[in-house]
């Protein structure tokens, strides 16, 4: 079910992005002596969110019909990407310690999920009462890892409860060549300016 939605170029885009953030907040981390202190090291993690969501948001254009979104959640405090793949399927992302967990609650995973269908519906997709051919689907591209991706997964939360439904393996990006793996040699312009927006949406109260 899930992997009818999920296009292998999608597939490729999603782990490819994965790569990139993690390559690219090495790359900062090498260029910034900061991040080798400890504190500058409690920083990484959010780098790496930051990164991976950059490096989706750039990569997007090579999948038709994705649209990227950058909505704030409630509390107006926070932006937190989202991504939309045709009329059904809807991912966010999101780093965990392991790939056997789900990620802490939250409200705008909440509402997202509430478009997922029950147990019972991925049990008998074919029951024409749950009316599920046409039933949108939100998903948590989720990935493990420090320097680099260990195993990455997209998964369905249950509506009612911060629980797994089902899940699907995505490739880990191998690059065909070195050049590929040299993200950036300095921050560009355009990531300091995302980093800089990032950055103060977490500042505001």
């Amino acid at each position: 079910m899930l992997a009818d939605l999920v296009t292998e170029e999608l597939q490729r885009m999603l782990g490819k992005s994965v790569h990139d953030g993690y390559q690219l907040t090495q790359q900062l981390k090498r260029a910034h002596d900061v991040f080798n202190f400890p504190i500058g090291e409690e920083l990484l993690p959010w780098v790496r969110r930051i990164a991976v969501d950059y490096c989706a948001i750039k990569n997007s254009a090579s999948v038709q019909g994705l649209c990227v979104e950058m909505p704030l959640n409630k509390s107006l405090n926070y932006h937190h990407l989202v991504l939309r793949h045709g009329e059904r399927l809807v991912i966010t992302l999101s780093h965990l310690p392991d790939g056997q967990v789900m990620p802490r609650g939250a409200h705008f995973r909440e509402d997202l999920s509430k478009i997922n269908p029950t147990q019972i519906q991925l049990l008998f997709p074919d029951n024409p009462e749950k009316d599920f051919g046409n039933k949108k689907i939100y998903a948590i591209l989720t990935h493990v890892g420090k320097s680099s991706p260990e195993v990455i997964y997209l998964k369905v939360k249950h509506p009612d409860k911060n629980a797994e439904l089902t899940k699907m393996s995505i490739p880990l990006y191998k690059p065909h060549d070195d050049s590929e793996t040299n993200i950036i040699s300095d921050p560009t312009p355009e990531f300091l300016e995302y980093l800089k927006k990032a950055s103060n949406s977490n500042r505001k109260s």
